[in-house]
């Protein structure tokens, strides 16, 4: 029986859906929703029937949800089909979704893969992503058609399609057959091709004349339904044929819109260099930057704000037709265009605008009229918004115009500079080749060079070094460029500095050699190059870390054995703690780095800060084979540290039998000192 709560709750909603509809079904979804979780499942299906019979598609896929899982109410799956099919035939994404795999599975409803595919389709028009998924196995398992007459050869064409067979399909293709012939659901065979995805296909159908701008009976276009899916392909497809980009869905979406609402800036970026309208709202009244926004996309937001901000038109639709109609702006829309500009955008000259966008032929138009090449825009120049973007011809008209090729923004940064963040290749080699100055520092005293070095860019690193940048150059926060190099394992371009007299034992602000980041990095054919230019190897960092104490604790014995051979290596070296090679080998375990320290002729007795030996230490770590190692060349096994820890007694105290036995076996008798634990 309904219980009291619920009756008062049912009969409050039935009453509420009389007087106001939308407050009463957000007020039944959330009390259906707390009985839910409440395990009131009767409870539930009894507050959600009302409102699913009144038509809330949510309520009632719900509903169907219930019926289908035998929760609150008996399992039937011809009650679930009814209702899912009513909320799925309103557009509920879900819905749609699973209508379909009740068709594919059969449940409530005769088994049509068909009609399965369909509805499918339909879910993953609207992203649904487990959709997209479930389509993609779909088509291989779909029954093949026969081949009697055109409608049939139609259906063989689709599922030719549908297989991305495209040698299929271009055999089946007879000649003169029409590109454009539409199955129950107003779709083309491109519109087929887009939603597998089959772009080979689709290339074909629109190079024989398919019309990528027709519509089906949802309102869709190929672009819209290839954006939804981003299939990348098919609307790089689309775009080479000339599709209509700016065309709107049944709701008034731009596939600039679409895309920016499933937040893929790849596609944001090709529609944009592709001309679409950034302007346009979407019947709920939402442009593709509302959504961007929305949805915090901070590389949509910022591409869309550079392609809004830098036009002058406002664009309209209408939604009958969904054509696209351009205007100069009023004076109130110039105002609020305006106001809304923030930043890099807010009072750039129409020079700048084009300049940016790398519009050479209006720049030049601009240039030949008069307008000054030097304005700044918050430190910004015309030119350095054309090298940051990589338009080499507008570069060129502005330098030829005089621009000043070492103009820097309040960051410090020059065209070149920005050029190489950006990776502008092109550009790099123009500017170098104009003389643009390799040396000048930003405000953190990164150079060109430095920049170019953070990217792992070797070409231009070496462009630049043959320009005659600074290979000593250091920023302000001490980075130099070869240690910057080798810190980031860049071989080629460290190479490259020594060759144009970068200096092997330059020290950064902690005091660390290039040789110390080789050492580090176990790169031996870099502690090579530098040894073969005279790099100290006895230069420690501000903690007293030697290369070779660096290499030890990496246990890169190929560096260690190249550092021991170096003329003026000193073993002994110890860092700040009082740890030297021996020590810091120890800890980690390597019994063949301790004979090759040992062969060089370091101390086996050696003690830390703390008064550890590497016995001591090994034993702590319980590394029986640098146990043996070091008593076997004689290490003292009685030696105590500030807290009077001795290596037997360690091995002792920590239960470890077998160093023990190690120690008890040793020369010297040290089996009599257990007798004293």
């Amino acid at each position: 029986m309904m219980n009291q709560r619920t009756f008062l709750i049912l009969y409050a909603c039935i009453t509420a859906i009389a007087f106001s509809p939308v407050m009463a079904h957000a007020d039944v979804l959330k009390e259906a929703e707390v009985a839910v979780r409440t395990k009131n499942f009767t409870g539930a299906v009894q507050l959600l029937k009302p409102l699913a019979k009144s038509g809330d598609a949510e309520a009632q896929y719900r509903l169907a949800s219930f019926y289908r899982n035998g929760e609150g109410v008996r399992k039937d799956d011809k009650s679930a089909f009814r209702w899912m099919q009513k909320a799925a035939t309103q557009g509920h994404t879900k819905a749609q979704y699973y209508l379909g795999t009740l068709y594919l599975n059969g449940h409530g409803v005769e088994a049509d893969k068909i009609v399965a595919q369909q509805w499918l389709e339909k879910a993953a028009l609207q992203g649904h992503r487990q959709a997209k998924r479930r389509l993609a196995t779909l088509a291989q398992a779909l029954p093949e058609p026969g081949t009697d007459d055109a409608q049939t050869r139609d259906g063989q064409l689709r599922y030719a399609i549908r297989q991305n067979d495209t040698a299929r399909f271009k055999k089946l293709l007879p000649p003169g057959q029409k590109m454009n012939l539409r199955d129950v659901n107003g779709r083309t065979l491109l519109m087929e091709a887009v939603l597998q995805p089959a772009p080979e296909i689709a290339e074909h159908l629109l190079q024989h004349g398919a019309d990528s701008n027709l519509k089906d009976n949802y309102g869709d276009t190929a672009m819209h339904m290839a954006v939804r899916l981003e299939q990348e392909g098919v609307v790089t497809v689309l775009l080479s044929s000339g599709a209509d980009i700016n065309d709107v869905d049944a709701h008034g979406n731009t596939p600039l819109i679409l895309v920016s609402q499933q937040k893929n800036s790849l596609l944001v970026q090709r529609l944009l260099s592709h001309g679409a309208v950034v302007a346009v709202k979407n019947g709920k009244g939402w442009d593709a930057l509302r959504y961007a926004r929305n949805e915090k996309q901070a590389d949509i937001i910022n591409a869309l704000r550079q392609a809004g901000a830098l036009g002058h038109e406002v664009a309209t639709i209408n939604h009958r037709n969904g054509a696209v109609k351009k205007r100069q702006p009023t004076a109130s829309e110039k105002g609020v265009e305006a106001a809304s500009r923030s930043g890099l955008y807010a009072g750039m000259s129409p020079l700048m605008q084009a300049a940016w966008r790398g519009q050479a032929a209006l720049v030049k138009r601009l240039l030949a009229s008069g307008a000054r090449v030097q304005p700044i825009v918050n430190s910004h120049t015309a030119l350095h918004l054309a090298a940051e973007e990589g338009h080499a011809d507008t570069v060129q008209l502005l330098l030829d115009a005089g621009a000043n090729i070492n103009a820097v923004d309040n960051e410090g940064y020059t065209a070149l500079m920005l050029s190489i963040k950006r990776g502008q290749g092109e550009v790099i080699t123009l500017l170098v080749t104009a003389g643009a100055d390799v040396n000048i520092a930003a405000r953190e005293g990164f150079s060109a060079l430095l920049i170019a070095i953070q990217r792992n860019d070797r070409e231009h690193a070496q462009q630049l070094l043959a320009a005659k940048a600074n290979p000593n150059v250091v920023s302000n926060q001490g980075e130099t460029a070869l240690g910057s190099a080798l810190r980031l394992r860049q071989f080629a371009i460290a190479e490259a500095l020594l060759q144009r007299g970068a200096d092997p034992d330059q020290q950064d602000s902690h005091g660390r050699s290039p040789l110390w980041y080789a050492c580090e990095s176990g790169a031996d054919r870099a502690v090579k190059l530098l040894l073969d230019h005279d790099a100290n190897v006895s230069t420690a960092d501000n903690d007293g870390n030697t290369p070779l104490l660096v290499a030890a604790k990496g246990g890169h014995e190929v560096s260690m054995k190249q550092l021991l051979k170096s003329v003026g290596m000193d073993v002994s070296q110890q860092n700040r703690d009082g740890n030297n090679a021996l020590l810091i080998a120890a800890t980690t375990g390597s019994a063949s780095m301790v004979r090759i320290l040992v062969d060089a002729g370091i101390s086996l007795d050696t003690k830390n800060g703390v008064g550890d030996t590497a016995l001591i230490i090994a034993t702590r770590q319980g590394y029986a084979g640098v146990i043996k190692s070091l008593l076997d060349e004689g290490a003292d096994a009685t030696l105590r540290n500030n807290r009077r820890e001795w290596a037997p007694g360690l091995a002792k105290a920590n239960g470890r039998k077998d160093l023990v036995e190690i120690f008890s076996n040793q020369r010297g008798g040290v089996a009599r000192f257990f007798d004293l634990l």
